[in-house]
């Protein structure tokens, strides 16, 4: 389930339907409140209470950091020159990822490649006013549901790279797999500047391996 999460927790761009004036914005803090369900809403995911994924965007830098009762789980992505880490923190165990550009769009190809359509109508949530798209992803792996908000745009189109179509800020997404629903809503966003710093790597602390490495590791589970 951790696995099917992150896909699309770091995972973080978005739908053009129509020209509207946009505000265009390059920089931005923003915190979603996650909550986490069995498909039919009755029952919740325990570990995932009280969950947040908070993604700060800085020009072609952006950050996305999932809190769960579990760990943190965080990634790092340089839209300019296409790297990434990804950084897996659980109990005592510290695990640094790294990517190249064609690792990190191998890794978001499960929501990325999907066409996303638009539905009918508008819905407001947390006062912004939302209209609505839906895609299946690729193989078997789900669907989701984003409401968005189309009167702002980040200028960072990869800072979420689940949506890379869709021109608009998410206000709400649902992603659907199999027996597990979980829902990403939006609590604040920030438009304060962000310290460069909050981009850089980790320079000691954690077990380094490849993206490559990583997959190796996890065939042999």
């Amino acid at each position: 389930m951790k696995k099917f999460l992150f896909t699309f927790l770091i995972l973080t761009g978005f739908l053009s339907y129509e020209a509207i004036a946009q505000k265009q914005v390059n920089e931005a803090s923003l915190i979603y409140d996650v909550i986490a369900t069995s498909s039919d809403g009755k029952s919740e995911v325990a570990s995932l209470k009280g969950a947040t994924l908070q993604i700060w965007v800085k020009g072609n830098q952006s950050r996305s950091e999932m809190k769960t009762s579990l760990g943190i789980e965080t990634s790092i992505h340089d839209n300019a020159g296409g790297k990434a880490v990804v950084l897996k923190e659980y109990s005592a165990q510290k695990l640094m990822i790294t990517y190249t550009s064609s690792d990190w769009q191998s890794s978001s190809q499960t929501f990325s490649q999907s066409e996303f359509k638009p539905v009918e109508g508008s819905r407001t949530i947390n006062n912004y006013v939302c209209k609505e798209a839906v895609a299946q992803g690729s193989q078997g792996t789900g669907e989701v549901r984003v409401w968005y908000h189309p009167e702002i745009q980040l200028n960072n189109k990869a800072y979420f790279h689940a949506f890379p179509g869709i021109s608009g800020l998410p206000i709400q997404y649902v992603l659907l797999k199999s027996n597990l629903r979980v829902t990403y809503t939006l609590r604040s966003i920030s438009y304060e500047p962000i310290p460069a710093s909050k981009f850089d790597w980790p320079k000691s602390g954690y077990r380094i391996m490849t993206y490559e490495e990583n997959l190796q590791l996890n065939k042999g589970k």
